[in-house]
């Protein structure tokens, strides 16, 4: 396709797609787009975040389709209202993770804790909540966790627990550093840049030793998310006699290769093997087996900072036809 194509193409969907916003108002035009959305393949959903503006509309429930074939309602108000990020970027955003927590969630027992460390606008819960399973949401944010307890109530779902601490190696409290945005927060000031550091709270600090005994104890198993913006070491340290009790199975975003090396070096020993998640790809295969040493200077095969994390045979043998062929380096 010649440059000239492109523009072309490009200003008739501008065209087309500036006429259909004024349509999505009314309420049987929405709910078709709705569908259409959530069964479009990932090129087109992808041009239409892209191209479609976010109409204003009070009171609507956006159906979203999850990987494991439920359903759940986001409800949405106003055309920058937080709702549409969540309603839209299920689909856009990680299709392979959504397709690895379908495996997973489908893997544990029914009573089974998920922990979603770092939980922002909730996307990573939403399949453990479908299942029914008790969901522990950490996020210190009020705003985000507003957003999530209005998405739970939509649902009904009785099994989320939205826990307003950040998860740490010491019990107390620390500094969190939030963006103008309110979605960006974290311990690490760094994360963020100078300039759009909007404010600084005091929160709670727990760890997961301490909530696992005193929450979960009898559980013999979990599945955990950790996506704690630069803090995933001191999460995984405060929860060593947890791991060492329960080998739950992990998916850890880590940003640093230090980090990596690190949470390399208490898993591994204890018998975890570790898979680089190709988190954004639609392919069947999304998983991509390492090996130590893990770190600065490591081959990854994928532009990806998701990892999966797992001890139990039987994760390992759900996974494998995920695996992705080596990848030469």
């Amino acid at each position: 396709m010649n440059r000239f194509t492109k523009t072309a193409l490009h200003w008739t969907m501008r065209g087309l797609t500036r006429g259909l916003v004024p349509l999505l108002r009314f309420r049987p035009v929405l709910r078709l787009y709705n569908a259409a959305y959530e069964r479009a393949p990932r090129p087109a959903l992808l041009l239409a975040n892209r191209m479609v503006r976010r109409p204003k509309v009070d009171d609507y429930h956006w159906t979203v389709r999850l990987a494991n074939g439920r359903r759940v309602r986001i409800p949405i108000g106003g055309g920058s209202e937080p709702g549409w990020a969540v309603a839209l970027e299920y689909r856009r955003h990680a299709p392979g993770l959504n397709r690895l927590e379908a495996v997973l969630c489908d893997l544990l027992a029914p009573d089974a804790p998920y922990l979603d460390i770092g939980a922002n606008r909730g996307l990573r819960s939403l399949t453990a909540l479908s299942t029914g399973r008790p969901v522990f949401m950490f996020e210190p944010n009020a705003r985000l966790n507003a957003i999530n307890r209005r998405n739970c109530e939509a649902n009904g779902f009785d099994n989320a627990h939205i826990v307003a601490a950040c998860v740490s190696d010491a019990p107390g409290s620390v500094d969190f550093y939030f963006d103008a945005t309110g979605f960006l927060s974290t311990v690490h000031g760094e994360r963020i840049e100078e300039k759009i550091v909007d404010r600084v709270e005091t929160v709670p600090a727990i760890t997961l030793d301490a909530f696992w005994r005193e929450t979960f104890g009898t559980a013999s198993d979990a599945l955990i998310k950790i996506d704690a913006e630069w803090h995933e070491r001191a999460v995984i340290s405060g929860g060593r006699e947890m791991i060492q009790a329960l080998s739950p199975t992990l998916i850890v975003e880590v940003q640093r290769d230090a980090d990596l090396d690190f949470i390399s070096g208490e898993l591994l020993p204890a018998g975890y093997r570790v898979w680089q998640i190709d988190a954004h790809s639609t392919a069947a295969r999304i998983l991509h087996p390492l090996s130590p040493p893990l770190g600065a200077g490591a081959h990854l095969p994928v532009d990806s900072r998701d990892f999966l994390f797992a001890l139990r045979p039987e994760v390992h043998d759900a996974v494998r036809p995920l695996e992705a062929p080596p990848v030469s380096s």
